[in-house]
């Protein structure tokens, strides 16, 4: 893009450069997504066949549905990842409801996932550590799902939280002008990205939590 302007009494030709996701990538990016939700959606059409199987009811299926469901959903963050931007003049209503909308879909679909195992590997512990004690017992479903929807829930109310009080925003920045004295080209290069609001609050008080709630979910789990 070319414009015409002056510099302490001098005229210069004006170029930007944006710095925007190429079309390329961005196809690239749909592509992923597609290969990972015919995937899931693959491997969950085969669990509800094998639901009789003997291995499969060993395997515990209902955890490993959750786990599809949950990188269903995390993989879904790379759609907005790649909308999350706007020219410059553009409004950046749609880039800013997708930068918010990234780390909704990435930690919930993280956290159905571990949690899942993580309730998959407590369910183990539990069985052989009465197996030890030669004690019968039996743990429902419901249990599983009882503790996924605790950690869930935790991380769904810190997401809320982080909208409400400081959202994400898509903000593009001037990173550099540079003048070539020879040729009378100016180029102010820009860059936009997902950035915390501008009140007083920091996004790790919020992306802080979100870390120690996944970091906890791999400890236990392993």
């Amino acid at each position: 893009q070319l414009s015409s302007s002056s510099l302490e009494g001098a005229k210069y030709c004006v170029t930007t450069k944006d710095n925007l996701t190429s079309v390329g990538l961005q196809v690239l990016g749909i592509i992923f997504v597609v290969i990972s939700w015919s995937s899931t959606i693959g491997y969950m059409v085969w669990l509800y066949l094998k639901r009789k199987d003997p291995v499969v009811k060993m395997s515990q299926p209902e955890s490993l549905f959750l786990l599809c469901v949950g990188a269903f959903i995390s993989t879904s963050a790379i759609i907005p990842l790649t909308l999350a931007e706007a020219a410059p003049g553009e409004s950046t209503r749609g880039a800013s409801a997708a930068c918010r909308s990234i780390p909704f879909l990435y930690s919930l679909g993280w956290v159905l996932m571990y949690t899942s195992l993580t309730a998959k590997s407590w369910r183990l512990f539990k069985v052989a550590s009465n197996a030890e004690l030669v004690r019968r017992v039996k743990i429902s479903v419901n249990e599983i799902y009882v503790t996924v929807a605790v950690v869930v829930l935790f991380d769904l109310i810190i997401l809320i939280a982080w909208v409400v009080v400081a959202p994400l925003q898509y903000i593009r920045t001037n990173v550099s002008t540079t003048l070539n004295e020879a040729t009378g080209v100016m180029t102010v290069e820009t860059a936009g990205s997902c950035q915390g609001s501008a009140n007083d609050v920091s996004m790790w008080a919020f992306l802080g939590p979100i870390i120690i709630i996944h970091v906890a979910s791999m400890i236990v789990t392993n």
